[in-house]
């Protein structure tokens, strides 16, 4: 179901064409984004939707970012479930088989590329072909003005002891948060992704991390770090 989400919100629509010189194994390579956001319909073990308070739709993707070689893909996206925003960043392996693209489950999607778009498409039982199209992105490297040293405003804990806490972001895309182990981190537009666990899917493959996401607010000198639906919020500063 994860890998299948993942390369359905990774490829769809119709064909392109192609680079007369350039293979379509050669063309996908690259990092793809899009920042659009995308309702999932989502059920329950009874065949219900899930629907939200609202009665909209529950799940949706509000922004996907593909990093493609030529045997993995690498999507990181930012998901709202019910309320609460998801980050999460899975590698999987695949094989380019014609236009189409398939996993070691047996996931298949069409994928193109059309001028500097990439295209990914799958055909429903009747023939039906529906697609989403994602453009060239820059590789999700940190934002320059968050690299370095930050500090906390002074905090007090229960026993009213007064502390700071240091932050280090690093161009490697991890983050040392007081005298802890180097953690992952993403940013996707004005939200912090920072790591929270991983696991493995032998079944497919893939590696996905899980993400706590925060909003950013980020300046020259300072830096706030709020959780979304009016949580906890740091401030810091350059030390």
């Amino acid at each position: 179901m994860r890998t299948l989400l993942i390369l359905t919100a990774l490829l769809l629509t119709t064909s392109g064409v192609r680079g007369q010189n350039v293979s379509l194994a050669e063309q996908i390579v690259g990092d793809w984004a899009s920042a659009d956001s995308v309702a999932h319909t989502v059920y329950d073990e009874h065949g219900q939707q899930i629907v939200a308070e609202d009665g909209g739709p529950a799940f949706a993707t509000l922004y996907l970012h593909f990093a493609i070689t030529d045997s993995t893909i690498t999507t990181t996206a930012l998901n709202w479930n019910k309320g609460d925003l998801q980050g999460s960043e899975s590698t999987v392996p695949y094989q380019l088989r014609g236009d189409s693209l398939a996993t070691e489950d047996g996931v298949s999607v069409h994928i193109d590329v059309l001028n500097d778009s990439l295209v990914i498409g799958q055909t429903d039982p009747l023939g039906v072909r529906t697609g989403s199209v994602y453009a060239r992105a820059a590789a999700l490297d940190p934002p320059e003005a968050l690299l370095g040293d930050w500090i906390t405003v002074e905090m007090t804990d229960n026993a009213g002891v007064v502390f700071d806490l240091p932050f280090r972001f690093r161009a490697d895309g991890t983050v040392l948060v007081g005298y802890g182990d180097p953690l992952a981190y993403r940013v996707l537009g004005p939200y912090l992704l920072v790591y929270e666990t991983e696991f493995e899917d032998p079944a497919s493959g893939s590696v996905t991390t899980l993400f706590r996401v925060s909003r950013l607010d980020l300046h020259d000198a300072s830096a706030k770090i709020q959780t979304p639906g009016g949580g906890e919020t740091l401030v810091l500063y350059r030390r």
